[in-house]
């Protein structure tokens, strides 16, 4: 058997099946199936032949009403099943909200007890660096104690040197019976030396501290030294601290006395050391305050040289090794790349800025 093609959920209501034998012939009846409550005339059906003008309106119009009919069931049918599938979209979706929002909570609950924990071992990491801190403390205090005493000791040997100085000088000056040589020697009178100077030449140890601690602080006194470095060797704190004057008049006094060394000149040499490879202010001031920090180190003075080098002007004590005390700069990769007759060339790389 054939059967008309028809879409599911709208057949049309002449769409009837037919037989093999219901073959289409110009001589056969034709049957029509209308509407409910449509009126079909009793000429609906005819023999083969031309059909009334009549019948076949009212034939379209049963059609068209019938095809109207089936298009709102299929419509009605349509929405009826998307409406349910929506409702079960909405009930999905609460379902998911609900997961969405447990995960969220999930995550901060985790971030909360994260925090905690951080918390919990910063606490403790403080506690433990305040305690080193202050066990720190205790080794400063007694190494200052000691470098108050040296300073106290040398600020005595050099008032004492000085009334030596002045014994002789009288001494000297009473045997002398030449009046004009009596007037150039009271010119030449030693002055008193700067016993603050004296004193502030000892230098304070450097600190074992905690590294950070250390970290923090040092680059805190190096951007601060930075900042006010000048370039100029008097506005950076200078190196004669008056003893130029000293020695022009042991130098005068010399040909008419006999010789008195003085601490302040006998055991005090400068150096001039000329540094490459300091690529950052920060660099330069660390490099400074680290080298004055060594033992026997008096004073630095810096400035810059033409070709991007830096001349450190160093006043220590005449028994100090300058090239072993560089050389040995703890945070400094250094080499000696001369001897001058007046000090040192050294090529240095900051060790942490290189790394």
């Amino acid at each position: 058997m054939a059967q008309t093609d028809t879409k599911p959920g709208f057949r049309l209501p002449w769409t009837a099946e037919r037989t093999e034998s219901d073959a289409p012939a110009e001589d056969q009846m034709i049957e029509v199936v209308a509407a409910p409550d449509t009126a079909i005339p009793d000429t609906a059906v005819l023999a083969g032949g031309r059909r009334p003008t009549k019948f076949m309106a009212e034939l379209s119009r049963a059609m068209q009403a019938a095809a109207e009919t089936a298009r709102m069931e299929t419509i009605a049918g349509f929405e009826a099943e998307a409406k349910s599938v929506v409702e079960e979209v909405h009930a999905a979706s609460a379902v998911e909200t609900t997961n969405l929002r447990r995960q969220a909570d999930d995550d901060v609950a985790a971030v909360r007890e994260w925090s905690k924990a951080e918390i919990a071992r910063i606490r403790e990491e403080t506690e433990a660096r305040i305690v080193l801190r202050k066990t720190a403390l205790d080794g400063e205090m007694e190494a200052h104690a000691g470098v108050v005493q040296t300073r106290i000791e040398r600020v005595g040997a050099t008032v004492s040197d000085y009334e030596t100085q002045m014994t002789t000088f009288i001494a000297r000056l009473k045997a002398e019976e030449d009046p004009t040589r009596i007037v150039t020697m009271a010119e030449l009178m030693p002055d008193p030396p700067n016993l603050a100077g004296v004193a502030a030449s000892v230098a304070d140890a450097p600190a074992e501290i905690d590294p950070e601690i250390a970290a923090a602080r040092g680059f805190a006194a190096a951007e601060a030294e930075a900042a006010a470095f000048t370039g100029d060797l008097d506005d950076d704190g200078g190196t004669d601290d008056g003893r130029e004057d000293e020695d022009a008049a042991a130098e005068e006094l010399v040909h008419v006395t006999a010789p008195v060394e003085s601490p302040l000149t006998a055991t005090r040499a400068t150096a001039r050391v000329v540094v490459m490879g300091l690529v950052s202010v920060a660099s330069i001031a660390t490099f400074k305050r680290t080298l004055s920090c060594v033992a026997g180190v008096a004073a630095i003075g810096v400035a810059s040289g033409p070709d991007g080098e830096f001349v450190f002007t160093v006043s220590h004590d005449a028994g100090l090794d300058l090239a072993e005390a560089i050389t040995g700069l703890a945070g400094f990769e250094t080499r000696i790349t001369a001897e001058t007759a007046d000090g040192l060339e050294v090529a240095a790389r900051d060790a942490d800025a290189a790394g």
